[in-house]
């Protein structure tokens, strides 16, 4: 078929609707994409946003409710899609695939899975657990556990406000940061555009008993300290008395980010700092990668970070590179000398780094590398646009209008 002929509406739901039921977001995308009109339940029942909802499929159903020009308003489809949906908050999921296969012996697979956005233009997707049946003559079926985020998801298009502890129960159900009801109750945690009170009522909880109402406030913090809020230096210090209270790794990762997020440019940061030592390497990263353009004006962030250049860990070691590269005030002999050690290391990521570290920083030794690895770069990859922008930013320097 002709990329630009119209699909027959009927026929066109119908692929569609095979397509959610295949899990093929990409054909999703590119039905969609064709002018199917994803939100329209065919005459013969076949509907394609019951479908994804029912299933679990969060990252379809935010494609077929998306706001292409040719979608119809909010309204119908949504209200289809939270009927579909609300029964799984109380079904048991083995029980109900069983019953769908006709109530014989299954085989149940568990399996956390990434949901895939068909478009290709979403820099992060959410994960849920996918629960599958094996009848003994091999018929299949299966649901993903998102149905609360989808209600979620649903309602706030619906521009409904659900209380935030409501919205923390929902992502505490299955308690697991980064799926898809966890995603979608922070996503609607300030629906309502009160942000003070988003602030207020997640500092309450920053030491809470349970670890995973800790994980889901500390999250919620840091999400917020993307932007000036007039709350900043009240959270700089909720935050800075758990710095070193907190136990676990996953929420002292978020509790670093939301604690740089909210402080002052001056600010002195020995209680971040001293986390550089921490046994879990996910920390030491994360106090490495927090000090991206805060050492000019502060000697022991540099020295820190020099330190973290050389950690046990390659994880560790890589985000420390990477952030020393940039950060061209940082820069002596001994700077210059690590610099060019890693221009050799079996690390990619680390002689890049290395490379546009040492050119930035006028070091003859990392020409001939950069120039190696900015012809060879794969275009349009991380790697390439991180040495475009480091050659984009030489060229700067070298116009005569910036150097009188």
């Amino acid at each position: 078929m002709a990329d630009d002929q119209p699909l027959d509406v009927d026929w066109g739901v119908a692929l569609l609707d095979a397509a959610v039921r295949a899990g093929n977001s990409v054909a999703v995308d590119e039905l969609v994409d064709r002018g199917v009109v994803s939100t329209y339940a065919g005459t013969d029942g076949v509907d394609p946003v019951a479908t994804a909802a029912d299933l679990g499929a969060y990252m379809i159903l935010q494609c077929l409710l998306g706001d292409r020009p040719w979608m119809p308003r909010a309204g119908d489809a949504e209200q289809r899609a939270l009927r579909a949906a609300r029964p799984w908050l109380v079904l048991d999921p083995e029980a109900e695939l069983r019953r769908r296969l006709g109530g014989g012996p299954v085989t149940v697979l568990r399996e956390r899975v990434v949901l895939p956005d068909g478009s290709g233009t979403v820099d992060f997707t959410p994960h849920a657990i996918r629960v599958r049946a094996i009848a003994v003559d091999g018929r299949q079926s299966e649901v993903y556990m998102a149905h609360r985020g989808i209600i979620t998801a649903v309602e706030q298009r619906l521009g409904l406000v659900v209380p935030r502890d409501e919205l923390l129960a929902r992502a505490l159900f299955h308690a697991d940061p980064g799926s898809c009801d966890w995603e979608a109750a922070q996503a609607a945690l300030n629906s309502d555009g009160d942000y003070g009170t988003t602030y207020h009522w997640a500092a309450a909880l920053l030491a809470d008993a349970s670890v995973d109402v800790r994980r889901f406030a500390t999250e919620a913090l840091h999400h917020m300290s993307f932007d000036a809020r007039p709350f900043a230096a009240e959270a700089t210090a909720a935050l800075r008395g758990r710095l070193s209270a907190e136990r676990d790794a996953i929420t002292l990762d978020a509790l670093i980010g939301a604690y740089v997020g909210y402080v002052a440019e001056d600010a002195d940061l020995t209680d971040m700092l001293v986390l550089a030592g921490h046994p879990a390497p996910m920390i030491r990263s994360r106090v490495a990668s927090s000090l991206r353009w805060m050492t000019a004006s502060r000697p022991a962030a540099a020295d820190v970070l020099v330190k973290l250049t050389s950690d046990p860990a390659a994880e560790v070691r890589q985000t420390a590179l990477a952030v020393l590269s940039d950060e061209q005030p940082i820069d002596t002999g001994p700077v210059r000398d690590i610099l060019a050690a890693a221009l050799t290391d079996d690390n990619p990521r680390n002689r890049l780094s290395a490379a546009c570290g040492l050119v930035l920083r006028g070091d003859p030794r990392g020409t001939e590398p950069f120039a190696d690895l900015h012809a060879t770069a794969r275009p349009e990859s991380p790697e390439y646009w991180r040495l475009d922008s480091t050659r984009r930013l030489l060229e700067y320097r070298h116009r005569p209008s910036n150097n009188p």
